[in-house]
């Protein structure tokens, strides 16, 4: 595996052009609904939907997205959103074919280097239902878990509430 052939591309406006076209970021949230991860990505929202995202990330009032690329192909993505100062919330999206393989350590560990230079505290919840996510975001992404938060999540589709799994990853130093 080439560690070289991963970037994490902002969201951004660079002398007026965007660095990725609406259909693109669609594109990104048609994998994840592909991949059945979009459910867990947004939990408890189905009415939530592409266009919302796409809308959300363009006014980029509180949120920032950043699309990590390997080999020029989009890997996956990360909506860091509730931004205040130096701290934020993410949802994680690294897309299947990269599932099982080392590459899927070495995409998430540059989200999150790159993520760490810019905030002091990236915080996750995750539904205790979520096991895997749960695993990964500790074995993976260094974090470490910090508490469940009963009832944090209202799931729309059981019409009932779920208990959330906070986790945080601190910058070093």
């Amino acid at each position: 595996m080439d560690k070289n052939k991963i970037s994490i591309i902002p969201y951004v406006e660079v002398d007026g052009i965007l660095t990725f076209r609406d259909s693109q970021i669609l594109a990104l949230i048609d994998r994840a609904e592909k991949d059945g991860t979009l459910p867990m990505i947004f939990y408890g929202d189905s009415k939530f939907t592409k266009y919302d995202f796409l809308q959300r990330v363009k006014r980029g009032e509180d949120c920032m997205l950043y699309v990590a690329m390997y080999g020029g192909d989009p890997a996956g993505f990360v909506l860091m959103d509730n931004i205040r100062h130096r701290h934020a919330q993410g949802h994680f999206c690294v897309f299947s074919e990269y599932w099982g393989t080392e590459e899927i350590t070495a995409i998430s560990q540059a989200m999150i280097r790159l993520l760490l230079k810019r905030y002091s505290v990236l915080i996750g919840i995750v539904p205790v239902d979520n096991e895997r996510a749960v695993r990964f975001s500790e074995r993976v992404l260094g974090m470490r878990k910090l508490a469940v938060i009963p009832r944090y999540f209202y799931n729309d589709k059981i019409k009932d509430d779920v208990d959330g799994v906070m986790l945080c990853v601190e910058k070093e130093g």
